[in-house]
């Protein structure tokens, strides 16, 4: 019985000992014959960690990911995980709460801000920018708080949680980044993980911060005209989208403006009523400028339908969707989504 086990046992470590050098070898033919990334394990080949599906040969599964790789989600991946890990405590949430309702501009300008809405309000109802100026500087009137003060407080707070938490941020956004670059072959986004770190850091100064995003805006006022043929292709997608549901439209007109870092792309179209009257109608986007290239170009701001831009506004900046996403069906449907709801 004794020398059954010994065989079994011995039989067994050959196996796994083989199955092992079978795996290496396989390994070292295809990381010289397809791709330096690929792995085998177990007899299961891996490209940067993700497995191959059933019956998908070592190239397939290469063209795959780097295909389906989104730099966009990405980015989104890399937002999440810094607001995740750096989340802010109850106490700093109330005091974000306090900065929030008074705003970030000075009061003469929300002021001028609020008139200017006012002037071009032509259906008399106030939308989310109108009403949020408004009620900015109600808050101001009525708060009888030291803004300074709660800024102080809060960034100090920040700061606390900042060199807290830096280490586990920075080393799980180098392998976030990491994986990327093994992906498209290169150390694209790696090469973006100083910037970033120093984008994140909570101790700089108000004015330190100012210069970081005046750096910024002229990195993405640099490049902002490469968002134009994506955006142009979004907002004609919109305008499809629109036309197919609840318009009988026909183009007449497209225009490009661009502000800084921001940029707008306008249609013009004729727009058919009941009778047959016809009468031009604007549908627009807006984006705005990231400063890293090596993601996209521009994140989508707002879109809007009618006659008036500033009356008209459907928010998507909160969705975190860059131009260059409009033939992606999980970016678009989010697109979508808030579009149908506001077209109702």
């Amino acid at each position: 019985m004794r020398k059954i086990l010994v065989l079994v046992i011995c039989v067994a470590a050959t196996s796994a000992a083989a199955l092992i050098k079978k795996d290496q070898l396989y390994t070292l033919y295809l990381q010289n014959q397809v791709n330096a990334q690929l792995t085998v394990e177990d007899n299961q080949i891996s490209f940067c960690g993700i497995s191959a599906h059933d019956k998908e040969s070592p190239q397939a599964l290469v063209d795959r990911l780097r295909r389906d790789f989104n730099p966009a989600a990405l980015l989104r991946d890399v937002i999440a995980l810094e607001e995740n890990i750096f989340k802010d405590t109850p106490e700093i949430e109330a005091l974000n709460d306090t900065i929030s309702k008074w705003g970030y501009q000075e009061t003469e300008e929300l002021e001028e801000n609020l008139k200017f809405y006012l002037e071009h309000n032509r259906n008399g109802v106030f939308d989310e920018l109108e009403q949020t100026t408004a009620d900015m500087l109600h808050f101001r009137k009525t708060s009888g708080i030291d803004i300074d003060q709660t800024k102080d407080q809060r960034n100090n707070l920040q700061i606390d949680v900042f060199l807290e938490r830096k280490q586990v941020f920075e080393t799980n956004l180098h392998t976030l980044l990491s994986e990327a670059d093994c992906l498209v072959g290169g150390t694209t986004f790696v090469d973006v993980s100083p910037d970033i770190m120093r984008f994140v850091d909570r101790r700089y100064s108000e004015d330190e911060v100012n210069a970081i995003i005046a750096e910024h805006t002229k990195i993405m006022s640099n490049h902002i005209m490469s968002a134009e043929p994506e955006l142009s292709a979004f907002t004609k997608k919109v305008f499809d989208l629109v036309n197919d549901i609840s318009a009988e439209m026909t183009l007449v007109d497209e225009t490009t403006e661009v502000n800084e870092a921001s940029i707008k792309r306008t249609i013009i179209a004729s727009l058919t009523k009941p009778l047959g009257k016809k009468e031009l109608i604007e549908l627009g986007c807006s984006a705005y400028g990231i400063p890293y290239n090596e993601f996209g170009s521009a994140r989508l701001q707002y879109c809007y339908l009618g006659e008036d831009e500033y009356t008209n506004r459907i928010y998507l900046h909160d969705a975190n969707i860059l131009v260059e996403e409009h033939d992606i069906d999980d970016s678009w449907n989010i697109v979508k989504r808030k579009l149908l709801a506001n077209l109702k």
